[in-house]
């Protein structure tokens, strides 16, 4: 049979063997040349054996109390079992859009939620302070680490966001283009030259590696490029056409505010083999060719393709060719004529010779777009094909260079199917072009070959930097500046005003390391101006939650290559971080009810009120006068309250007005372990202004207890009362930390005097970080100052 004193919780567990086992414990860590044998024992042992036998004694008889007298015990102390405790939790706010406007929560707003207590009703959840839901989203989430150099973004506000070099979008290059870029040949050279006050640093950083790094883009598609100086100059090693060139800044710290004038490019090509040779629109061999063909005629063209040399405008172009001629006869000699006589003179005979033809004159043509143009820096080389008075003797070969300035409205003309980037000689004049017999002096020419170069360098206009992800497209004085500050910005697609607006930032140690300490601000049209954390909030918790009023609405700017209305967290301290959440209109929660009743009876002695589970209670006594508006004063001594019982017991001293003995009660009460619902319910408001469409609680709710049983009251209590709150041993600290939610306590001591501690829970609705809190907060205040690391896990009960 089990009767009521088998429940009784004993002061001290320890029987005679378990303290002979402490005694043996304790010997061997404080007197090791001592060795404690019951079995064979010296003097020492037999009076710590009688020790040990005289205490078990004494135990025993104090755990043999009556329960009536330990509750006599405890209530003469002053003890009591702890009341039941709320769930609280954040709710999170959705409005349904209509003409955008936003909602005011008052403190004190209730929700029923979906979970029913023991009598069959709705839990109540009540704000814990006023809040200005609003229609806005978070749009942009940056953070910026000027010790590491790092910036990351994120767009999604509920999605995991960890900040990491690896991951870090900071961008700073200069990124350029130029036609010059246009009709690669990979033996054209690219020269890049700049100015300024300190042209001399920016040349020797920018081809350093380790400073800098180059590369060719064309589309969506980046290669890399090798670069070196080459005196005064950078050249740049194209691999194939681009459409522009990056330079993207490795090292900050070796071009922070390093002013900046122009960029200016170059180029040239020795040498160049053209594209193709066309005579009258037919392919012709490029080493060796007939200029106009086997038979020239007035009106053939020659044209020289070279798509890299000719689009090059500007430049002093030089095409280099070795000229010769081959005579090619036409017609048959025929015999001369004789006359009919017996003796003729020699004189007499007509005897017919051939014709010397030649190309008498040619004009050097381009296309403008329009029709083909003179060269008229070529005009000097009209008669180089005719060769008469050289070669009427003896043909010759002749090397040549014709040099001009590529015109600036040079134009691909159409040839064949293909339109090609060239220059023509065409024929304007033959000479002697229809006689026969003829000799035909037919120009060829072999070995062509064009070069160009630049007399200057040219400026480069279409130009842009970025820095820190922000584009400027007039590449400014100091082109390339560090991260400001270490900040957390987070950006809003439309302006917030006034207020009090809500914001839950869930992320470990950040917020401990960082928030806490930050300068909040938000951006107007003057500046970033100072953001006031609500009074109700100067201190942040661990998860982050602040309120704040915006006096001056937030502007819409560009912010690291963002566009969006901001506020920012600064903190020169701040480093790696991991964020979960950040929450908009997510309002503090608790499971309570505040309720106001009065009493009007004529003697006052006890009250029994409606509920029990009282959190907290303010009562009010009518000061004013007959006749008078009424005046509530607090009355905040002179009663007690049975917080489980609800039940208000008045000193017999207390005097109330005699004019009006009505008392007014403000009292709120909830509790216990039904509050801890898990993430995910939906919560109905008691009162709707029709804009509210969902509230929802992002995270489980934590920390609801029911009232502690009278058996782990008195539990508690003996070990308070045995130790003073002052753990000595394992199990003093076990008995400590252990409560309903944690089940099993392990404390293991490390080498440097520290402790880890494992803690398991009952249930997976529990967080994992309140168990951790609480059992810190607990051990604080009642460690020594030198102990060492204190680190604590917590599994649930299956892993």
């Amino acid at each position: 049979m089990v009767t009521v004193t088998d429940f009784i919780p004993e002061c001290d567990g320890r029987k005679y063997d378990d303290i002979i086992k402490e005694i043996k414990y304790l010997a061997e860590k404080y007197t090791p040349e001592w060795k404690f044998s019951p079995d064979n024992p010296d003097a020492g042992t037999a009076l710590a054996c009688v020790f040990a036998h005289r205490m078990s004694e004494t135990i025993e008889r104090f755990n043999k109390m009556p329960l009536n007298h330990k509750r006599q015990f405890y209530n003469m102390l002053g003890a009591s079992a702890l009341p039941a405790v709320p769930a609280s939790g954040y709710i999170l706010f959705n409005l349904n859009g209509i003409n955008e406007s936003n909602s005011f929560i008052e403190k004190g707003f209730k929700l029923f939620s979906p979970a029913i207590d023991e009598q069959g009703t709705r839990l109540i959840y009540e704000t814990q302070q006023s809040a200005l839901i609003t229609t806005a989203k978070i749009k942009e989430i940056i953070y910026a680490d000027c010790n590491a150099d790092l910036l990351c973004f994120c767009k999604n506000s509920e999605e995991k966001f960890e900040p990491s070099y690896s991951s870090s979008c900071n961008k700073r290059l200069i990124s350029f283009r130029h036609d010059l870029f246009d009709n690669f040949n990979k033996n054209c050279r690219f020269y890049i030259i700049i100015s300024g006050s300190e042209s001399d640093k920016w040349m020797e950083r920018l081809s350093d590696p380790l400073y800098a790094e180059f590369s060719q883009y064309l589309d969506e598609h980046e290669t890399r490029i090798d670069c070196f100086k080459e005196g005064s100059r950078i050249r740049i090693g194209l691999t194939s056409d681009c459409d522009g060139i990056n330079i993207n800044i490795l090292n900050i710290n070796e071009f922070h505010m390093l002013p900046f004038g122009d960029l200016y490019i170059t180029s040239e090509g020795n040498d160049l083999a053209p594209d193709s040779i066309l005579i009258n629109e037919e392919f012709e061999n490029k080493n060796h060719f007939y200029a106009f063909g086997e038979s020239p005629s007035v009106y053939d063209n020659m044209y020289i393709e070279s798509n890299a040399v000719f689009s090059k405008k500007g430049a002093v172009i030089t095409l280099n060719f070795n000229l010769g001629f081959d005579e090619i006869d036409n017609g048959e000699i025929p015999e001369p004529v004789i006359p009919n006589k017996l003796f003729v003179r020699k004189k007499s005979i007509h005897r017919i010779t051939r014709s010397i033809i030649t190309v008498e004159n040619v004009v050097w043509e381009y296309w403008n777009g329009y029709g083909f143009t003179p060269l008229k820096e070529l005009n000097c080389f009209e008669n180089i094909f005719s060769g008469v008075s050289e070669y009427e003797s003896k043909v010759k070969t002749a090397s040549y260079k014709l040099t001009f300035v590529c015109p600036s409205d040079i134009s691909p003309v159409l040839i064949g199917a293909d339109l090609r980037l060239c220059i023509r000689a065409r024929i304007k004049r033959i000479k002697n072009a229809y006689a026969l017999p003829s000799r035909f002096y037919v120009p060829w020419l072999e070995n062509i070959s064009i070069s160009y170069k630049y007399d200057k360098p040219l400026k480069v206009t279409d130009i842009k930097t970025i820095n820190n992800c922000e584009e400027n497209m007039v590449i400014p004085v100091y082109p390339f500046k560090k991260l400001p500050s270490s900040s957390l910005y987070i950006g809003f697609d439309r302006p917030l005003y006034q207020g009090p607006f809500t914001l839950l930032i869930c992320c470990g140690n950040f917020i401990e390391n960082g928030l806490s300490n930050a300068s909040w601000s938000y951006l107007t049209d003057i500046g970033w101006e100072s953001l006031e954390i609500s009074k109700e909030n100067t201190s942040l918790t661990s998860e982050g939650f602040f309120s704040f009023n915006i006096p001056y609405k937030l502007i819409r700017s560009n912010i690291f290559g963002k566009t969006a209305y901001w506020i920012k967290a600064e903190n020169s301290e701040c480093q790696e971080i991991s964020i979960e959440k950040i929450l908009l209109n997510c309002v503090p929660v608790m499971q309570c009810e505040s309720i106001e009743s009065f009493c009007s009876d004529p003697v006052v002695e006890t009250i029994k009120l409606d509920h029990k589970n009282i959190i907290e209670l303010q009562i009010y006594i009518n000061t004013s006068k007959r006749n008078e508006e009424e005046k509530w004063e607090c009355l905040s001594h002179g009663w007690t309250l049975d917080n489980a019982e609800g039940l208000i017991k008045f000193s017999p001293k207390i005097s109330l007005n005699p004019n009006s003995r009505t008392i007014k009660l403000k009292y709120c009460c909830g509790g216990g372990k039904a509050g801890n619902l898990s993430a995910g319910q939906t919560f109905v408001p008691a009162i709707s202004d029709g804009l509210i469409s969902s509230a929802v609680n992002p995270f489980s709710f934590q920390g609801g207890t029911d009232r502690e049983s009278n058996f782990n009251a008195e539990k508690r209590l003996s070990y308070e009362f045995r130790h003073q709150n002052r753990p000595v041993t394992k199990k003093d600290y076990e008995d400590l930390l252990i409560d309903d939610d944690v089940i099993l306590i392990e404390i293991k001591s490390t080498i440097n005097g520290g402790m880890n501690i494992k803690a398991t829970v009952s249930s997976e609705l529990i967080n994992k970080d309140v168990i951790k809190k609480r059992i810190y907060s607990k051990l604080s205040g009642i460690l020594p100052i030198d102990m060492g690391e204190i680190r604590v896990k917590v599994v649930y009960r299956n892993e």
